[in-house]
């Protein structure tokens, strides 16, 4: 198990997001690079809250290699790409659909926390809690528990904030 990536906008809390996203499929698919992308994933982390954005970043990625299984076969024309290109390399496959949907839900939840137009402290708690639980559920491959959770996040995220007085639609008159 891993810890919850940190919900922040910037590239290196994304990365961290999707270093959990491989780990939790290596660990269907290769538990062996699961195990070793955990720790690197937990390095990016303490990086991460120590400041060290551009480390974090690094180990994210460095996470998201070790849990991919070495070599893909890549056609002759990857070989040697283009130097403006950047070479990223690959998450693990997606296992099945329910997978696919469940980290999809996941990464919206997580948006929808960046930006949730809820208030209430507390109530914004009890969503970064559900959104840890989900990311726990994921990497135990709780797919339909992945996305009630990342749906209750959604929905009480989607709060619109109360509009401001205005103007009527109808004239008045003075």
């Amino acid at each position: 198990m891993v810890d919850a990536p940190p919900l922040a906008g910037d590239d290196s809390a994304g990365a961290i997001f999707d270093a959990m996203i491989a780990i939790a499929r290596a660990k269907a698919t290769y538990p062996s690079g699961a195990n070793a992308a955990a720790a690197q994933y937990a390095t990016a982390l303490q990086r991460y809250y120590a400041g060290d954005l551009t480390g974090a970043y690094t180990n994210a990625l460095q996470s998201i290699a070790r849990a991919s299984r070495y070599p893909y076969p890549q056609p002759s024309a990857w070989l040697n790409p283009s130097p403006t290109v950047s070479a990223t390399w690959p998450l693990p496959e997606i296992v099945d659909v329910a997978q696919a949907q469940a980290e999809s839900m996941l990464g919206l939840g997580r948006r929808a926390l960046l930006t949730c137009g809820a208030s209430d402290p507390a109530l914004l708690q009890a969503l970064r809690q559900r959104y840890s639980v989900a990311v726990a559920e994921n990497l135990r491959h709780e797919y339909v528990q992945v996305e009630a959770e990342a749906q209750t996040i959604i929905d009480a995220c989607a709060v619109a904030p109360a509009p401001a007085l205005a103007p009527s639609a109808t004239p008045t008159t003075h």
